[in-house]
């Protein structure tokens, strides 16, 4: 046969012409292993058919045999390249096989990513096999994982009407996992023991921990806990760490944190923000999200007497608090004195 010195003939299906045919038929040498791919790394012969896909392949080793498979791999090519074609495509390479034997996954990262995968994909067996193993190794995130698997089985038990002790202690083994991979330093872990905590899911009801989940999610960075954070720090007096929280709510957009930071730095003296940032963060805070602190605070400050009593007169209705509502009083009376009218509008 004439070779060919076209490039693109080493296709993985359609063999170099110059490997195949009748003079360069395989040898049969049974005193030594064969190598499909010989020293050159090329299939050749029977073994190229061996290794065909399964549906071509399948169909050439049942109706031909011996050397006869090299003449129908040469002639039907163009049939092979039909088959390949047609084929269903291999799954993305991020999905895993579906393999439950121990081996499942190899390392922590290999683990963590397998059961984010098959938690997505709703495989509930192997996104729990596959956290387990993470966990075992040492990741935060694999326990985090292993006890959200564990709370979504209980919390399905729950709704289809099994309240059994086996439930109960799911819940709050899965729980536990949750908390470990908070103490071990995965951030979200830290934000769901917060809310777990908050409602008293698989653990006992404690605001004041729920606080102390939170400020610790916001320290290493979780945002999204900073505001929740900065308002039990609050509430807790601990004013100059709800500042530095609410500044972090604030610098990653949240709203609300931005009023608190205003609010904070009020009471603590401190020079951030500035003024007129800080009066803007006050209104806001107030017309938007019905702050109280954000509307006594805003209508102090504010020159309009009629603006003065509107937002002294929202700081006293939403929070009914004595510190919000003598102020508002007071204003009330002072404008009607003034103006001869005992009631009046802002």
């Amino acid at each position: 046969m004439k070779k060919s010195t076209e490039k693109g003939q080493n296709s993985p299906i359609a063999p170099p012409p110059e490997t195949y045919g009748p003079e360069n038929s395989l040898k049969e040498e049974p005193e030594k292993p064969r190598n499909p791919r010989g020293t050159s790394g090329k299939l050749a012969g029977r073994d190229f058919i061996m290794a065909l896909p399964s549906r071509a392949g399948a169909l050439f080793r049942e109706v031909f045999s011996g050397e006869n498979l090299i003449i129908a791999a040469l002639a039907l090519s163009p049939l092979l390249l039909t088959v390949r074609c047609d084929s269903p495509k291999p799954p993305p390479m991020d999905i895993p096989a579906e393999d439950d034997s121990e081996d499942i996954c190899r390392n922590q990262h290999d683990c963590v990513k397998k059961a984010r995968i098959y938690g997505r994909n709703g495989n509930t067996e192997l996104a729990r096999k596959t956290a387990v193993k993470a966990c075992d190794l040492g990741s935060a995130e694999g326990c985090y994982l292993q006890g959200i698997v564990m709370i979504r089985e209980a919390r399905q038990n729950q709704e289809a009407g099994n309240t059994g002790r086996s439930v109960k202690d799911t819940l709050r083994h899965g729980t536990d996992k949750v908390r470990n991979g908070c103490i071990t330093g995965f951030p979200p872990a830290c934000q769901m023991m917060a809310e777990l905590t908050e409602k008293g899911t698989g653990t006992a009801r404690d605001p004041r921990r729920a606080g102390e989940y939170h400020t610790r999610a916001c320290e290493m960075d979780l945002t999204e806990s900073c505001l929740k954070a900065a308002v039990f720090q609050w509430s807790s007096n601990n004013h100059q760490k709800a500042w530095e929280l609410s500044r972090k709510s604030c610098e990653s957009g949240n709203e609300q944190g931005c009023a608190v930071y205003a609010i904070a730095a009020e009471n603590t003296g401190n020079p951030d923000p500035p003024e007129k940032v800080r009066q803007s963060y006050f209104r806001q805070g107030c017309d938007k999200y019905d702050i109280p602190g954000s509307c006594f605070l805003y209508g102090l400050r504010s020159l309009n007497a009629a603006v003065r009593l509107k937002y002294l007169e929202k700081a006293c209705s939403t929070s009914s608090q004595k510190q919000f509502c003598d102020p508002f009083e007071k204003e009330k009376k002072r404008l009607g004195t003034a103006s001869g009218n005992s009631s009046p509008q802002p």
